[in-house]
């Protein structure tokens, strides 16, 4: 039965993350993308039919800290980060297959295109490699702002 509990857990924790790496991925498309370009202006090359740097360079900045945003909330809603241990549980959320389905599904719903379409691949790595590195300690973080944990990072 604790082996059950430990298998369900570990596939909500995958559903969540794809979940939040979808919502993220499709907000910074259609929200904080357009937002910021109003704010600072387009960068070279937008809307063609081939990416500048500088219009990439903007689209992943864009695309990681709006998700870094949603991992951030995520551990300030989840109360049950409490009686687990917090980076395992962070990580198991914030994994690179859970970030990797949920930027396909993104790619596949936003652009009609597979993720290998238009740098897809390139950035499905940089979510794939920040999921780890910057999504998990967002997680984390969200739960010590939120709970007011004094115990150890």
């Amino acid at each position: 039965m604790k082996r059950l509990k430990g298998v369900v857990f570990v596939i909500v924790a995958v559903l969540l993350g794809t979940a939040v790496s979808f919502g993220a991925l499709y907000m910074a498309a259609r929200i904080v993308g357009p937002a910021v370009r109003a704010m600072f202006g387009e960068p070279f090359g937008y809307g063609q039919d081939y990416a500048t740097s500088q219009a990439w360079l903007e689209a992943t900045a864009v695309r990681v800290l709006t998700s870094g945003i949603a991992f951030l909330f995520v551990g300030m809603v989840l109360p049950s980060l409490a009686g687990r241990r917090p980076w395992v549980v962070a990580l198991m959320i914030a994994n690179p297959v859970s970030a990797c389905i949920g930027y396909g599904i993104y790619q596949r719903v936003w652009s009609g295109a597979f993720a290998g379409e238009y740098f897809g691949y390139v950035g499905m790595a940089v979510i794939a490699l920040t999921s780890p590195l910057i999504f998990a300690p967002c997680i984390r973080l969200g739960f010590l702002i939120f709970h007011h944990e004094r115990t150890r990072i």
